[in-house]
């Protein structure tokens, strides 16, 4: 049977994996259930916010099953990041930047990491402060710079990502210049938005065909790069104008890949 998790079970699952520091921690909880420690929070995957005796926060997420009680792999996209840091310890600089993931389960589909409180996605950020500092701007070009240069033309680094292959996920490009013409149904779970913009001009202009058609020519993979840089896959500091240290982080690398620099 497959392990579904729950605001009932959470707790437990976490000291099971070490990720609490002993059983007595549990007993602090008047109630595992209480909605004062557990928070249901609404996302793509099943997703729990577990506050700790301690104070800290953590995120725990599972991908919902499928009716063949499957699901996608996309977590092992995202963990794979830090397999990728832990091969390479020259990259460790990356983490100032990225999610700070504890935990992978790939039996189970789970996935624990550390809630960031302290920073907001910046979707929220630019939609309530109407504010568009380039400091904020100038950090996340900074870090997708240092993900590109340090990855560019790195035989290493790409037989790393070819070997560590995502389970389930399709064939095809995130830009699909290989796939265009075959387009189905599992595009709806692949592209984002504005992907799915591209493929109603693509459909309208040949001209747009025709100058991919002379990209798939030319293609080939280059650099670490996210493939699904969307607003509120960035997160910025709260107190971004008073700190001093990273105020961006770069999450959710589940798509992510060796590819051309131009998908980001």
């Amino acid at each position: 049977m497959k392990f579904v998790l729950n605001s009932q079970n959470v707790y437990d699952y976490l000291v099971e994996n070490g990720l609490c520091d002993s059983l007595q921690e549990a007993e602090q909880y008047p109630s595992q259930t209480s909605q004062s420690n557990i928070e249901r929070i609404t996302a793509k995957n099943f997703n729990l916010l577990v506050t700790l005796p301690d104070g800290r926060k953590l995120l725990v997420k599972q991908e919902q099953y499928n009716s063949q009680g499957e699901t996608a792999g996309e977590l092992f996209g995202e963990w794979r990041i830090q397999k990728f840091l832990r091969t390479f310890p020259e990259l460790d600089h990356w983490r100032l930047f990225l999610p700070e993931l504890l935990h992978y389960d790939a039996e189970k589909s789970i996935m624990v990491s550390t809630y960031l409180d302290s920073y907001r996605d910046l979707s929220d950020f630019y939609s309530k402060e109407n504010n568009f500092p380039t400091k904020v701007a100038a950090e996340i070009g900074s870090y997708l710079a240092t993900v590109h240069r340090d990855t560019w033309n790195q035989k290493n680094y790409r037989e790393f990502f070819a070997s560590e292959v995502v389970r389930a996920k399709p064939e095809v490009s995130p830009l699909l210049v290989q796939s265009l013409e075959r387009i189905g149904p599992e595009i709806f779970g692949i592209a984002p938005v504005d992907g799915l913009r591209f493929f109603t001009l693509y459909q309208r202009y040949d001209s747009l065909g025709q100058a991919i058609a002379q990209l798939r020519e030319t293609l080939s993979p280059t650099c670490l790069t996210h493939n699904d840089l969307k607003l509120n896959n960035i997160l910025v500091a709260q107190e971004w104008e008073n700190s001093s240290g990273n105020i961006v982080r770069l999450i959710d690398w589940e798509r992510s890949s060796c590819s051309r620099v131009g998908k980001f």
